[in-house]
């Protein structure tokens, strides 16, 4: 019986280490869907930007006011 009481404690124990692992690792998960979010993002805003920056230069170019090294 005394046998019994301390396998259903360290029975316990275990599950409650399980669940604070399982519950660590969904933690990381969000915080690396969260890290994923934000470099799609900056990834796309770097890409309006090169675009916009193309559209500048392509105006410049079609109008024959540029110069190299001039700021758009």
């Amino acid at each position: 019986s005394n046998q019994i009481s301390e396998l259903t404690a360290v029975n316990k124990q275990l599950e409650i280490q399980l669940q604070s692992k399982d519950s660590q690792e969904a933690r990381e998960i969000s915080e690396l869907r969260a890290q994923l979010v934000q470099l799609e993002r900056d990834r796309r805003e770097d890409t309006q930007e090169m675009q916009r920056l193309y559209d500048q230069l392509a105006i410049a170019l079609s109008e024959g006011t540029t110069t190299i090294g001039e700021d758009a």
